[in-house]
């Protein structure tokens, strides 16, 4: 099976409409995360409150079939994005010898993922909405920032003053 590199889906204004689709494969309802920005505030979508899944499985996609709730809070809203978000759990155990190596190789993978999300739980972050394709995040050299204070320019961008 290969994995597409699609993992977020993302609607400007996206007006009153009762649903949003979602083009990557997820295993279970919980992969997922809808959020919506008004004004600057980010509003996270609670599954069964304002959503429910369609297509878990499914190697296309589905939708998220919003509910009254959530069709007010996404009809309001500036944008919204659907976005895969998996535990980083390895729960597939093989029963023969001769398949251990790829259990091993499944859980080195899951290892390595949830050492990225531990070491990303401790970043600043932009948030998935924000429409920037490259958030230059990146610090000023140790000299530039040397007793000085980070802030944002008008970009977003940090700078030490």
């Amino acid at each position: 099976m290969t994995v597409s590199s699609a993992n977020s889906n993302l609607y400007t204004t996206p007006g009153a409409v009762s649903s949003l689709a979602y083009t990557f494969r997820i295993f279970q309802d919980a992969d997922l995360v809808a959020q919506t920005i008004l004004a600057g505030v980010v509003t996270t979508l609670v599954n069964p409150t304002h959503y429910s899944v369609v297509g878990v499985g499914e190697y296309s996609g589905g939708t998220i079939a919003l509910t009254a709730p959530g069709i007010a809070i996404v009809t309001a809203c500036d944008k919204a994005i659907v976005y895969r978000n998996p535990a980083a759990v390895q729960n597939t155990s093989f029963s023969y010898s001769w398949q251990k190596p790829s259990e091993d190789a499944l859980d080195l993978l899951t290892m390595e993922v949830q050492a990225l999300k531990a070491q990303m739980a401790r970043c600043i972050k932009t948030s998935a909405l924000d429409t920037t394709t490259e958030a230059n995040l990146t610090l000023p050299s140790a000299t530039a920032r040397a007793s000085k204070a980070l802030k944002f320019d008008g970009s977003g961008t940090v700078v030490a003053v």
